[in-house]
Order: structure tokens, then C-alpha cells, then sequence
């Protein structure tokens, strides 16, 4: 609520330069999943011109057997691009010969405009998620279901009786129902087997855990939890849960990029943490580091840092081996080498954020 009045901070309000909302990108990370149904991982880029997601390879999709180079024509030219290959948990190297097989986890560069055609081609594209349950009645399933709930059939299970009437009052079309969502009973009185999406975001892993196991059990297509303990991540295999989200991940994110030593627009955590996208601003300012000017195959950057993509002038312009960087260029890089990424800071740092 404290984001709806943004004079409430600065300069005349309370003196805090900087206001992260944990709540606020938890849900836009639930919303985005929601959102395309399929995918395992989602971050938008340059106020969402560009979009950062992973997808499980399926049998007979057209990635499956082939080799990275020989997928540019699909791939627009080169302004969708594959930055990381995981197979059986491992990474892969990610040139032109790497093979993509089903089962795999790829992620992609691609225009936001361009993310729902490519998932439909390789059949990743699952059913919209449309009758959605919420387990827990908190800040973030609150604004979960107001962003849902225009167009989408919401549900919330809240436990405390005066939560349940507060959050009622507050939301349009959502039904709020008191109760326990690890009740059985009560989640086969709400049709959980016709439920599109049960969505566990209470603030207990242990209820998240068994209210979303619960309820993939008795015929929920998807489940998502919520998990504060990115070690209970190791307990989901085998429970049927489908996708879990890390706040204290997705919070990180928005921190380092007001402490990297460079010009940093946005920072997306990956794979629990291990894996960086970061979205830098190139400077001419920056001397003889600086990538503006130069070729994309003249600037050196340690093997293990991917680009992804490239906006200028609010567009994604393909990324090839001639394209000249210029001075405000946007471009989002990957990395599953945390100790690479003072090399970004070196070709980003801005005059403001130099080290004396």
C-alpha cells in the first residue's frame, strides 16, 4: 500500500532513496508463469520489451535434434537467441553445435511480442490456466487475485477469519473462503480435480508444500508454492508440484542492481541463485573499456557470459557478429559464472559509478 503514494518518499517525505517491494515481484512472478502457461522461468527486460524464459524441450517440437545454428532462420534473425542449455541439472555449452534433446531446459532471449508464437512452435504452449485457487490470504495473494481476477476464476483459502473478511471487502470478483488449505475436504467441496492452477503462497513452506502436493493429488493440472527456504527446494521432486518460487531470489534480483559497479537497468536470479541476467548501459565515458563504438566480435568478454539481447532506441535489433554497439544501448547478458561478472562491470561502469 506504502507504493501507492510514491511522495511518501524522497526528499520530502521519508528520506529512503531506494523502496523494494518483496511482495510486489514475488506476484509479478507468479503472474508472469500464469501468464504462459508452460514455461519455467520468465523476467522481463527493458520495461518488458524483452523477456528472459526457459522451457522443457518436448519430443517432436522443432528444437528437438537440432543443433543451435541451424535453428537462425526460426529464430528471427537473431533477435531471439538461446543463451543456456541444461541438461539432467548440468549446463551446457551454449555455441553453435551445442544439440538440443527433449527433456532438456532452454532458455531464450526473445521480444515479448515474439515469445508466445515461439512457444507454440515448439509446442511448450500449454492451456490458459483460468480457474485458479490461492492458498493463503496474505499481502501477496491479495494482489495476486487483483491482477488475476478480471480475467480469470479466483479462489482464495485464508485461515484467520478477520483476514478473510478484510481481503473481501478489498477484492471484486474473488471468492474468499475461511478455512484451512490443507483440508481435504474442503479442496474437493472447491472441485480441486477441475482446478486449472492451485497456487500455495502462504507464509509456511510446510503448508505450501503439503496443501500444493495435496491438491496435485487429487487431479489440480498445475501447482506452484511458494518457498522462503531455498533448501525445502530439494524436497519437491516426487510431490507433483510443478514450479516453486524463491522470494529471498527474486527480492536479490532487484538489490544487486543498485550495488553492481556499473550502469545496471535490471538483474534477474536464476537456477536458485547460481545463474545472472543482467540488463547493463553502455557509456562511452568509460574509456578504453567502454564497448560503445565497437563491434559486437571485437569486444572481449570472458567465455561464460552469453548476450542476449540488444535495445536501442526502445526496440530489440538483432545481434550479429558486425553490430556496433552505441552510446544508451540496453544489452542484457547471461551468466552461470557469478566470478564473471566483474567483467560486465568493467565494459558498463558508468562516469557516475566509477571506482576511484
Amino acid at each position: 500500500d506504502y507504493l501507492k503514494n510514491p511522495k511518501l518518499f524522497g526528499p520530502e517525505g521519508i528520506p529512503i532513496d531506494i523502496v523494494i517491494s518483496p511482495e510486489q515481484s514475488v506476484m509479478e512472478s507468479i503472474r508472469n508463469l500464469i501468464e504462459l502457461p508452460g514455461v519455467l522461468h520468465v523476467s522481463d527486460f527493458a520495461d518488458g520489451l524483452v523477456r528472459l524464459f526457459s522451457v522443457k524441450v518436448v519430443a517432436g517440437g522443432f528444437l528437438t535434434g537440432k543443433k543451435i545454428k541451424t535453428l537462425k532462420g526460426r529464430l528471427t534473425e537473431g533477435r531471439i537467441r538461446v543463451v543456456a542449455i541444461f541438461r539432467d541439472g548440468i549446463a551446457l555449452p551454449t555455441n553453435g553445435e551445442a544439440m538440443i534433446v527433449a527433456d532438456d531446459e532452454v532458455f531464450f532471449f526473445a521480444p515479448r511480442l515474439e515469445v508466445r508464437r515461439l512457444l507454440k512452435d515448439m509446442g511448450c504452449l500449454e492451456k490458459p490456466l483460468k480457474r485458479i485457487i490461492i492458498a493463503g490470504g496474505g499481502h501477496i495473494a491479495k494482489r495476486l487475485a487483483q491482477a488475476l481476477e478480471k480475467d480469470h476464476y479466483v479462489k482464495i483459502i485464508e485461515r484467520d477469519p478477520k483476514r478473510v473478511k478484510k481481503i473481501a471487502n478489498d477484492l471484486g470478483s474473488t471468492i474468499v473462503l475461511q478455512g484451512d488449505c490443507g483440508d481435504e475436504t474442503l479442496l474437493l467441496e472447491e472441485s480441486i480435480d477441475k482446478t486449472d492452477l492451485f497456487c500455495a503462497i502462504t507464509d509456511n513452506d510446510g503448508e505450501n508444500i503439503i496443501s500444493a502436493s495435496l491438491a496435485k493429488a487429487h487431479g489440480a493440472r498445475k501447482a506452484i508454492c511458494v518457498l522462503n527456504h531455498l533448501y525445502y527446494n530439494k524436497l519437491l521432486p516426487g510431490t507433483g508440484i510443478d514450479l516453486a518460487v524463491l522470494p529471498n531470489v527474486e527480492t536479490l534480483g532487484s538489490i544487486l542492481k543498485h550495488v553492481r559497479r556499473c550502469d545496471v537497468a535490471q538483474i534477474s536470479l536464476l537456477r536458485n541463485g547460481t545463474a545472472e541476467a543482467i540488463e547493463a548501459v553502455a557509456h562511452k565515458g568509460n574509456g578504453e573499456n567502454s564497448v560503445v563504438g565497437r563491434k559486437v566480435d571485437t569486444v572481449k568478454l570472458p567465455e561464460g557470459i552469453v548476450l542476449g539481447a540488444l535495445i536501442r532506441n526502445n526496440d530489440a535489433i538483432s545481434i550479429h557478429h558486425d553490430t556496433v554497439f552505441e552510446e544508451g544501448d540496453h544489452v542484457v547478458m547471461f551468466t552461470l559464472d557469478k566470478s564473471l561478472v566483474p567483467s560486465i562491470e568493467e565494459k558498463f561502469r558508468s562516469l557516475a559509478k566509477a571506482v576511484p
